[in-house]
């Protein structure tokens, strides 16, 4: 090694674990208590704490999903910043932050007094008594440990058998790192270079920085020169494109790390021996399945903000063929959970089957005043979504769910088109409590003693003594495409209980070795999991928050990433009351034909569940044939767009379009639907900077004014593969003809909550609501932004104050951004820029 003389191999190894001489804890620190004040209002706790690890505590805290008492662990806690913001948010949780340097923990105990987090001294591989944690978190601290150990895999394969090992039964695993890709072997990057401004290491270009990166990268020190052979990447440079260009070829994964770490140049050095990115996905999957744990969600995560400040017009990607590529992920993240030997790991597809069971069908249906033929899909079953809840003595919104749903077509083999985010799910979800709706239904018309029947025999809990059957609005996955209406129910119940195994399930999960279990959930955390990508549903949200608007309460929504809305002259407006009316008449056009229009293609696989036996081996727990559609000649994945603009008085404006649509009319009478343009995306996209592009040419405006506006989710998992991408265009053309929707036309987006909750379209229903609570002020819901430092003067903006808008924090996520000068080491430590944090919390 570079520095061989200098540390030892044993040395560094030392280190990594925890057994160096400054890390020695003391008796002193071991014994050390705290005093913990009563817990104060959230704006105060976080008001001196800097937005950027306020976004990155809520964004690990979305994906855990903690019940009320759980105990969680932050490993590496380093400073024990993001652990006490973590407590903050959450203070019916027990957290510990755990760290082997004696001074950072000492310093922790002193600044970060909660009642609800303590500070440990001590080290994940000798101080970890087994099945102690609900969660342990694993934030950018992994790759620390790969470093320190001069890149010894053995240590990271130690370290999550320790963490398995000492969370409970149930109990959850949160990583948060970079991935190595596996993509691409080689790639070509590419510099917009006007030479460097000098000979010294501060005053080069970026691609000169490149070359400099590629010769020392990996070196133990810089001291005295000694940088050593043994450091360092492939690197060639080819003749440029471009004039004022210049070209490289280079290993994905340093292409990737350079990006990441080339802005803070004191860092780069300081950080020069550390790897960031060490294992692929499918590394950690092994070891996860070794381990019989269960991957439940692996996804990447984009900063935009990041990227527009420091790759966006400054860096391209192509790989070796010539073909652009997308930015890199700014880190990933990973949810294992601790299971039972021979419980599922995984729920996928393994084969095609020659058999057809007929338990989906299609019926095809014409037009008559258009003469247009449509093929629906259907299926022998209608069935209703119960969310029973409760308020707990603090006030907080609890909701009874059916947690670990098999799904197996989250697993589908893709047809056409590829997973254009790289979000991976096992297959088990969480959903609301599907029940046949024949018996749901008469409950509408009776009282208490029939529901408390009902509820105990079909559900397995106690409603309270007053309770009765709410409406909460009913919901098409696909109006046009799949023959389904699903009704919304809640009910109170009376105490809390603990996670039992669901008492009936639907016939379209049966024959897999578990239908999951019924588990109360914060109603928030569900949402807050949902706004991460977490729960790729499209109702989940929008009857959750139904049910807080029924309930008189409000939910929170966390804002972040400003867009700016373009102003233009708006001539005619779409009037929310007539359209509300046109609902009430009826109307007959579409009638039943022979025959099919072949837009559809029905497929049975097999799907299986595999665990694990208590010796390592693997446990073929279940195979059962499903029956499934995929549309023909077309990718599974659609672009929904919402387009919003602002029209000369400073009113902010949404693209809507009112067509007919053959599947409510079977339901309501008339076909009259509200939806928005959406685009089938073409096989040739293949990541979200290309659908991003895609959308901003059909509308015929520049990319930056498309945007994303929350994460992927399936239209109707229990029947397709198909998925959905929100975005969001701030600049467009009245007039602008959609490729399937019609033309688009204006309306107030303030009126659109008036229809959020009547039977309508899945995909309008969400990133409607999606933009009722985050671009403008709304009864739905209390806004907060990560930056609470001025929380005590913030005050209600309104729409024509500002053109800065806010939407929902999703996949933007990574804690970094476009500020170079930080004196933190990795990206997730970076400061938001002014811009990204500008946004204030509405008071309540």
């Amino acid at each position: 090694m570079a520095s061989a003389g200098k540390i030892s191999l044993l040395q560094g190894h030392r280190k990594a674990i925890g057994f160096g001489k400054q890390h020695v804890p003391s008796p002193e620190t071991q014994g050390e208590e705290q005093e913990s004040p009563a817990h104060a209002p959230i704006e105060i706790l976080l008001k001196d704490i800097p937005p950027h690890i306020v976004k990155k505590a809520w964004f690990t805290l979305s994906h855990i999903l903690p019940d009320s008492g759980a105990k969680i662990l932050d490993s590496g806690c380093k400073d024990g910043m993001m652990t006490y913001v973590m407590a903050a948010l959450k203070p019916d949780i027990n957290f510990t932050g755990l760290d082997i340097d004696a001074n950072r923990i000492r310093q922790a105990q002193k600044k970060y007094r909660l009642k609800n987090l303590s500070y440990k001294l001590g080290n994940i591989y000798t101080d970890l008594v087994e099945d102690t944690y609900d969660a342990i978190v694993d934030s950018f601290f992994l790759h620390e440990i790969y470093s320190d150990s001069f890149f010894n895999e053995r240590l990271i394969e130690l370290a999550l058998q320790k963490q398995y090992k000492a969370l409970k039964n149930g109990g959850t695993m949160i990583i948060r790192d970079y991935l190595n890709p596996v993509t691409h072997e080689y790639v070509l990057i590419e510099f917009t270079d006007t030479g460097s401004s000098g000979e010294t290491f501060e005053s080069y270009s970026e691609a000169d920085l490149l070359v400099w990166f590629s010769e020392n990268a990996r070196a133990k020190s810089l001291k005295d020169g000694l940088t050593g052979n043994d450091c360092g990447f492939f690197l060639e440079e080819l003749p440029s494109n471009f004039p004022r260009t210049r070209l490289f070829r280079i290993p994905e994964k340093w292409a990737h790390e350079f990006i990441l770490r080339k802005d803070n140049r004191e860092r780069l050095k300081e950080e020069l021996s550390k790897e960031y990115a060490f294992y692929s996905e499918s590394d950690f999957q092994k070891h996860f399945t070794a381990l019989g744990a269960r991957l439940t969600y692996s996804a990447p995560n984009w900063d935009e903000g990041f990227l527009k400040a420091r790759y966006t017009g400054k860096i391209r990607l192509y790989d070796e063929s010539g073909n652009k590529l997308g930015p890199p992920p700014t880190n990933h993240i990973m949810v294992v959970n601790k299971i039972s030997e021979r419980t599922s790991q995984a729920v996928q597809e393994r084969r095609t089957s020659r058999t057809r069971s007929g338990s989906i069908y299609l019926r095809t249906v014409r037009d008559e005043r258009t003469g247009g033929i449509s093929d629906i899909v259907c299926r022998d079953l209608e069935f209703a979504e119960i969310l029973p809840f409760r308020i707990s003595p603090e006030g907080h919104l609890k909701v009874y769910l059916h947690d670990g749903v098999p799904r197996g077509l989250a697993n589908a083999v893709p047809r056409m088109g590829k997973n254009l985010d790289g979000r991976k799910w096992s297959g088990h979800m969480i959903e609301p409590i599907g029940i046949d709706a024949g018996l749901v239904q008469p409950l509408k018309e009776q009282g208490n003693n029939e529901l408390q029947i009902f509820s105990r025999t079909h559900v397995g809990l106690r409603p309270s003594v007053d309770a009765r059957l709410l409406e909460g609005g009913g919901f098409y996955p696909d109006p046009n495409r799949i023959d389904e209406r699903i009704l919304t129910y809640f009910y109170r119940v009376e105490d809390y209980q603990a996670p039992f195994e669901v008492k009936e399930s639907l016939k379209d999960i049966e024959g897999y070795s578990s239908k999951g279990m019924v588990r109360e959930f914060d109603a928030q955390d569900i949402l807050n999991a949902v706004s991460v990508g977490l729960i790729p549903t499209s109702r989940l949200e929008i009857q959750i928050m139904s049910l807080f608007q029924l309930l008189g309460m409000k939910a929170e929504v966390w804002g972040d990433m400003p867009i700016q809305l373009s102003e233009i002259p708006v001539e005619e407006t779409l009037n929310i009351s007539k359209i509300m009316k046109n609902y009430s008449l009826q109307d007959d056009r579409f009638k039943p034909v022979r025959g099919q229009a072949g837009q559809i293609r029905l497929i049975q696989s097999i799907f299986v569940e595999e665990g694990r036996e208590e010796n390592g081996a693997v446990a073929g727990l279940s195979a059962r044939e499903m029956e499934f559609a995929v549309q023909e000649d077309s990718t599974i994945n659609t672009a929904v767009v919402l387009p919003l603009v602002k029209n000369l008085n400073g009113e902010v404006m949404a693209g809507v379009v009112s067509q007919y649509l053959p599947v409510p009319q079977r339901f309501s009478n008339t076909g009259h639907t509200l939806t928005l343009p959406s685009f089938n995306l073409p096989k040739d996209v293949t990541d979200l900077e290309a659908a991003r592009h895609y959308i901003a040419k059909q509308y015929d405006v520049k990319p930056e004014y498309v945007a994303r506006m929350g994460e992927s989710y399936f239209t109707h998992i229990g029947i397709t593969p198909h998925r959905i991408y929100p975005f969001v265009v701030t600049n467009f053309n009245p007039g602008y003809g959609g490729q399937t929707h019609g033309t688009t036309s204006l309306t107030m987006l303030k009126d659109l909550w008036k229809l959020l909750y009547w039977d309508n379209h899945d995909s309008f229903l969400k990133t409607a609501a999606m933009a009722l609570q985050n671009v403008m002020d709304s009864d739905m819901s209390v806004k907060r932004s990560f930056d609470f430092s001025m929380a005590d003067q913030s005050q209600k903006s309104t729409l024509s104050e500002s053109s800065i808008l806010s939407y929902t924090s999703t996949s933007r996520e990574s804690g970094s951004d476009s500020s170079t000068g930080s004196s933190t080491g990795n990206i997730e430590d970076l400061p938001h820029n002014s811009e990204s944090s500008s946004l204030q919390r509405t008071p309540n």
